[in-house]
């Protein structure tokens, strides 16, 4: 099979060098090179395809491969550049809207990416993976309140659907919301019994809570205890912040006790 690759990719790159305005040899040696997972050559020589084809013409397919490798290497700059033409062809298509969407937010432009899912979500409004990924990147513009409404509509729409819980799930830890994070992970392990991204979720939790725990009592042995209640409590929630004040009163406590003795 690998000699039968290696024969094929010089018949198409003969095929090029005879006849360089010759598209179909090029676009042949791309999906080879696609095939066998060759990107940064994909990448190359789609880019000497371009110069004699305006991107327009180029097969949709071609241009998806590309696109695929260009993820692959971390190329955003030919990712939109492909996806811009793919997107409007292709308008309910939800992999090619979302795909875009990550490009975009990938390279730092996160209202591009705003932009395009709210058109996309025109065409698909109840498709589950384009509102994903608009709450993704309304979380990603700070709009906390958009993308949590977005979230649970998500959730009453598709109640056991694991993913829209664990998506829920990941967005209330990146807000500091581990308690209503653990409960969504939770409901995940009840839809998919035991399945590996919910357990790994809540065992990160737990841990980093026990290991904030520790810190802070390590601190509290060694400085005052209200500078480390103002340091440590600005990356909590609401109620790990109570839960940590009730842990700082009646750690209080205890060394007056220790002291009136």
């Amino acid at each position: 099979m690998a000699g039968n690759h290696i024969e094929a990719e010089n018949f198409f790159r003969q095929a090029i060098k005879e006849n360089e305005t010759a598209i179909e040899g090029c676009m042949n040696l791309i999906r080879l090179l696609h095939m066998q997972g060759r990107h940064a050559e994909t990448i190359s020589a789609f880019k000497e395809l371009q110069i004699n084809v305006q991107i327009e013409k180029i097969h949709p397919q071609i241009l998806y491969m590309v696109t695929q490798s260009a993820f692959d290497i971390g190329d955003q700059k030919i990712a939109i550049q492909n996806l811009s033409v793919l997107s409007p062809q292709h308008p309910g298509n939800s992999e090619i809207q979302c795909m875009l969407s990550e490009a975009f937010i990938k390279s730092g432009r996160l209202l591009d990416s705003q932009k395009s899912l709210v058109r996309a979500t025109q065409f698909n409004p109840e498709d589950p993976s384009i509102a994903t990924q608009l709450a993704i990147t309304e979380s990603e513009l700070g709009n906390y309140n958009k993308a949590e409404q977005i979230h649970k509509h998500l959730i009453s729409k598709h109640e056991n659907a694991f993913l829209s819980h664990f998506n829920y799930g990941l967005f209330l830890v990146n807000i500091g919301e581990t308690k209503r994070a653990l409960r969504c992970f939770e409901r995940c392990r009840q839809i998919v019994p035991n399945a590996p991204e919910a357990q790994d979720q809540i065992e990160k939790l737990l841990q980093n809570e026990k290991n904030g725990l520790t810190e802070i009592y390590q601190d509290i042995e060694k400085k005052d205890l209200q500078e480390v209640l103002m340091r440590k409590v600005h990356r909590c929630s609401a109620s790990e912040l109570h839960y940590f004040q009730r842990q700082l009163h009646r750690q209080l406590w205890k060394s007056s006790t220790k002291k009136g003795n």
